[in-house]
């Protein structure tokens, strides 16, 4: 049995102004890339472009949220893992999206647990959400940036953290798609994730 949470309870229990702030510091923590990375590393590996973002986020973070109402910033010594807690709740984790919404991160079976929403020895139990951000096609820019709550790699909801939309499409089959399409289709999704996992690695 895994942890679950609905979008109108995760947003409700933020509200608004927590939204906006989520959203702040994930857009500061870019303007801090492009202002003190990029001049000096124009050409940065991937794994290391999403690395140093992510501190950025993390300092905004725990700058921006410590001493919110509600708000716990648990913040793993080791480095290994931080969270931000809502309300006893649910925890946000804060990483760089796929297109498909999965989180990049090192496959562990620590984070692959953490992932499928499973409780685990010395983690709270609840749900975990991502805040997170795509990045477009020449990672000069953020494409997205979103709230996510994913199940495993499957994406229950998310929300837009820049409009406040939540332009879930459910994909249904059109009368030409057959077994084969569909088989294709889940091909080229599978070779996406395996791409953006292997990018992140090398």
């Amino acid at each position: 049995m895994y942890m679950s949470i609905d979008r109108e309870t995760a947003l409700k229990q933020l509200g608004p102004r927590h939204l906006d702030l989520l959203r702040q510091c994930l857009e500061r923590a870019w303007d801090k890339y492009e202002a003190l990375i990029r001049p000096v590393l124009p050409l940065c590996h991937p794994t290391a472009q999403a690395t140093i973002i992510r501190e950025f986020i993390l300092e905004e973070v725990r700058h921006v949220f410590a001493g919110e109402v509600g708000i716990t910033l648990r913040d793993d010594p080791t480095g290994d893992r931080f969270l931000l807690e809502v309300n006893g709740f649910f925890v946000i984790q804060f990483r760089k999206l796929t297109t498909d919404f999965h989180t990049v991160n090192n496959p562990t079976e620590t984070s692959k647990a953490f992932d499928r929403q499973e409780q685990i020895e010395g983690y709270p139990a609840l749900p975990r959400l991502t805040a997170g951000y795509q990045l477009g096609q020449y990672r000069t820019d953020f494409s997205g940036i979103w709230l996510a709550f994913l199940v495993g790699n499957e994406l229950q909801w998310y929300h837009d953290l820049r409009t406040g939309e939540y332009p879930i499409t459910l994909d249904f089959p059109r009368p030409h798609d057959g077994a084969a399409d569909l088989e294709k289709e889940e091909e080229r999704r599978r070779k996406t994730e395996e791409d953006d996992q292997r990018e992140e690695k090398a």
